[in-house]
């Protein structure tokens, strides 16, 4: 049962979104380890950027 509930938990905070930051680390870490990483509010000023300074309309 305590699984079950570990893997709802896990489900959930991935649809949040809360894990994006912790895979950018890992994967900065190995790909550009020479690089300066983003700090956690850093990451997510990056992210709302990114999905809303684009055009959003269909025509």
């Amino acid at each position: 049962m305590k699984k079950l509930f570990k893997n709802i938990f896990y489900f959930v905070k991935e649809l949040a979104g809360e894990n994006h930051y912790q895979r950018y680390l890992k994967d900065a870490q190995s790909r550009h380890a020479s690089h300066k990483l983003m700090t956690q509010k850093e990451f997510y000023i990056h992210q709302i950027e990114k999905k809303w300074n684009k055009i959003n309309r269909c025509c």
